[in-house]
């Protein structure tokens, strides 16, 4: 009888010092938990940041689009009345061939900025992409952990439950602990 009463505590020795391993390896989880969402926030708030410089880039490179697309109209228009009234103004002619030249220039111009604008929010959304992948693979690791711990504390219980070998703090030790995961559920 002393035989079995020795192997079951040193079987519930060894299952409380996986308990406490296991516990261990779940805060260790969970700071690496927290510090994964932190580093997502901080790539989130910085791809953020570049998809909200990419947008302005973006909406100032349309402004000067649109104010080229302008110049050229009216570059255009400024050719055609040179054409009608070619013997009193060829000069005018050739200034309204260059103010379209200039706003073609700065049209252009608006356009790189423009495509560079695009490439802008392309890459912050791959950064995004990236975030959002280091998160989910956090959160696979913490469920692992979690699941693990629970299945050592779950056998520990039934254990110290079956020998009722004077373990009566493991019992008050294991409420405790089903409170709290009750409590982290919820």
């Amino acid at each position: 009888m002393n035989d079995v009463k020795a192997d079951v505590e040193e079987e519930l020795a060894d299952a409380w010092q996986e308990l406490l391993d296991g516990r261990q390896e779940l805060d260790d989880g969970w700071k690496e938990y927290y510090d994964g969402i932190q580093e997502l926030e901080d790539s989130i708030v910085e791809a953020n940041q570049e998809i909200a410089d990419g947008e302005k880039e973006l909406a100032d490179a349309l402004i000067e689009l649109n104010d080229a697309e302008i110049k050229l109209t009216d570059g255009q228009k400024d050719l055609k009345d040179g054409w009608k009234d070619y013997e009193e103004g060829v000069a005018e002619y050739y200034d309204g061939y260059q103010e379209y030249l200039d706003g073609k220039a700065e049209y252009e111009d608006g356009l790189k900025e423009y495509q560079d604008g695009q490439k802008e929010i392309k890459k912050g959304k791959k950064e995004l992409a990236a975030a959002k992948t280091i998160l989910e693979a956090g959160e696979a690791e913490f469920s692992q952990g979690k699941a693990q711990f629970d299945q050592v504390a779950g056998a520990i219980w039934m254990i110290a439950s079956a020998s009722n070998c004077g373990y009566q703090s493991s019992d008050s030790y294991f409420r405790q602990y089903g409170q709290a995961m009750s409590r982290e559920s919820s």
